[in-house]
């Protein structure tokens, strides 16, 4: 009892500076049939990755049933978690929220009703059969890593999750164009006219309530 007491006195005393600072949130969207807990799915590999990096990691389906009220600072998408990646960020731009950074791996953009880039910025990382995304920065695997990657492999391979936790990086010290990525691997350009501004308008600390 005394040992609880003076640790809640311990609590009440400590400044909120010397307290954790709020993390951004990345929120991934696996792809069609991976219903399974996200420690046995081809994204989970990544979200360890990203949680030691110093984000708070949410895996959701593609169906995305779970995470409707999140404000992902990040979204990766693979497979049809892609066409449900660009459904979210739409969503939160037209909710006058900030604009996502969205990665996609081999997006299926014939499941759901978008069809480009809804946000600032967008990369798509994809395989031969897959197609490139209008509005997006499109990097063939090929560009990425010398290994044979097959839409099924693609979030596990080594060389491509480096590349994704380098824009991570970039962004969790508070934004990004994209700079990183561009230049290490020199993509197909999005179409003309596509804002480079940074996509995140929010300090990572700020909360959730407050408008810009």
């Amino acid at each position: 009892m005394k040992f609880a007491l003076a640790l809640a006195a311990a609590l009440i005393a400590t400044p909120a500076a010397a307290q954790s600072p709020v993390k951004p949130t990345a929120l991934l969207f696996n792809g069609l049939a991976q219903y399974q807990p996200g420690i046995l799915t081809p994204l989970a590999a990544l979200a360890n990755d990203l949680r030691r990096q110093g984000w708070r990691v949410v895996i959701d389906s593609h169906l995305g049933l779970f995470t409707k009220n999140e404000e992902p600072v990040l979204i990766v998408g693979h497979s049809a978690g892609g066409a449900r990646a660009y459904m979210f960020g739409k969503k939160m731009v037209e909710e006058a929220k900030f604009h996502p950074t969205i990665i996609t791996l081999d997006a299926a953009t014939v499941w759901g009703d978008v069809y480009r880039c809804p946000v600032e910025n967008c990369i798509n990382i994809h395989t031969l059969t897959y197609p490139k995304i209008p509005g997006s920065y499109n990097l063939r695997t090929s560009k990425i890593t010398d290994s044979i990657v097959t839409h099924v492999s693609i979030p596990m391979n080594g060389d491509i999750r480096k590349a994704i936790l380098q824009q991570a990086a970039d962004l969790l010290h508070g934004g990004s164009k994209l700079t990183k990525l561009v230049s290490a691997y020199s993509p197909e350009p999005p179409n003309a006219g596509r804002s480079l501004a940074e996509a995140w308008r929010r300090n990572i600390g700020q909360p959730r309530d407050e408008a810009q």
